[in-house]
């Protein structure tokens, strides 16, 4: 169940920055609706079959990520209400996600699994905008009920 609540996260993660893909210039600001991060292909179509009923709930400075884990072999329920509270930060022009708590079917995860996930989420989360924008620094995210935007220069 660990794992499975890891994974989950990780994935969800993915699915709401996979929405970000802006024209990339020198210094530039990039601003995602919370619609269009609903609208998209990786919050409709999730990667792994076991999530389903993705949804992304921009909040003032944390985003709340709600999905449906079905496991391939049910144990002893047949599927489990997640949602993951993540809360972003910029330190030296790096942003830093951090998940401040997990709920599945209304209860927490152990503080051993928010440190797997945070751990996990550091560097998928650098490789990701890495390969998105190349080299560079973030110089502010601002979050409100309907946008998320990140100021940054890239050297690409």
């Amino acid at each position: 169940m660990k794992i499975r609540l890891l994974l989950l996260c990780l994935s969800l993660f993915v699915v709401m920055v996979g929405a970000a893909s802006a024209q990339t210039t020198a210094a530039h600001t990039v601003t995602l609706t919370e619609t269009r991060i609903n609208e998209a292909f990786r919050v409709t179509n999730p990667s792994r079959v076991t999530v389903n009923n993705v949804s992304v709930d921009l909040q003032v400075g944390q985003v709340a990520i709600n999905a449906t884990l079905t496991p391939r072999r049910p144990s002893n329920s047949n599927s489990y209400a997640v949602t993951a509270v993540i809360v972003p930060s910029v330190s030296s022009g790096i942003v830093r996600w951090t998940v401040t708590s997990v709920t599945s079917n209304g209860s927490p995860a152990s503080q051993e699994i928010l440190n797997l996930v945070n751990g996990s989420l550091a560097s998928a989360w650098r490789t990701y905008f890495r390969q998105l924008y190349g080299k560079g620094r973030v110089q502010s995210i601002t979050m409100d009920d309907a946008t998320l935007t990140y100021t940054l220069t890239s050297s690409r």
